[in-house]
């Protein structure tokens, strides 16, 4: 990576802001391409997604910057698969991995890095019911824009899967099942209660899985946890007194 680049602003339009943290460690200067809360709630997530990118192309044109897409880029993908890559590692006769599928980088990138380390491992994506993108694209073997996406997991809600994390998927991954949204908020008390760990909605989701019957697992089983960003006036809201 040249000086040239490291010194010019960097755009990342992903939703959460762990692609922002990183590479504020890395560039001289970023921008996050986040609406406003109350803009974001009073949108469609279709809608959101697209003024979230006409405002990150608006600085690219400005700035001069590098746009850093959320999910549907090769490199975003061999990043993210190196969560594959250390499970591989740590676990080499590992039989089965639960993922979550939002846009797909994850996924995909996870999904190669099992398959070409271990390939007799078991890959599962997981999804939310109201976003069954990667479903509804493997049915169509190709990319479906969904009309719309909703429920708890808003970190899984892209309308699309991304053509390249696609095409990933289907060499790598096994299958995919759907977790209705009641099952997260059980997936996210047992993960406070037993192991101590807060967990967000989206992240939770594969052990919704698990704990709910949705999969088959074979031999030592793995579910990535993709995220914990929630705080205590979310949780309260989600899991109350129950």
């Amino acid at each position: 990576m040249t000086q040239k680049l490291m010194s010019k602003a960097i755009i990342s339009k992903s939703h959460e802001k762990s692609h922002g943290a990183m590479l504020g460690m890395l560039f001289a200067t970023i921008y996050l391409a986040l609406p406003a809360i109350s803009e974001a709630l009073a949108q469609s997530t279709e809608s959101f997604a697209a003024d979230r990118m006409n405002r990150a192309m608006e600085i690219v044109a400005a700035e001069g910057g590098t746009l850093v897409p959320p999910y549907d880029h090769a490199t975003i993908v061999a990043g993210q698969g190196t969560a594959g890559l250390e499970i591989a590692q740590d676990l080499p006769d590992v039989g089965t991995v639960l993922v979550p599928v939002g846009g797909g980088g994850l996924s995909a990138g996870v999904a190669a890095a099992i398959k070409l380390s271990v390939p007799n491992a078991r890959v599962i994506g997981v999804e939310p019911e109201g976003a069954p993108k990667l479903t509804r694209a493997r049915a169509a073997g190709k990319p479906v824009k969904l009309e719309s996406t909703g429920g708890l997991a808003d970190g899984l809600l892209a309308v699309e899967i991304g053509a390249i994390p696609f095409a990933h998927a289907q060499a790598y991954i096994d299958d995919v099942v759907v977790v209705p949204d009641a099952a997260l908020r059980g997936a996210m008390r047992f993960l406070l209660d037993r192991k101590k760990l807060v967990v967000e909605p989206s992240g939770a989701i594969t052990i919704a899985a698990l704990l709910g019957g949705a999969v088959k697992t074979r031999g030592s089983v793995v579910a990535v946890l993709s995220g914990g960003n929630i705080e205590y006036d979310g949780l309260r809201a989600l899991l109350g007194d129950g």
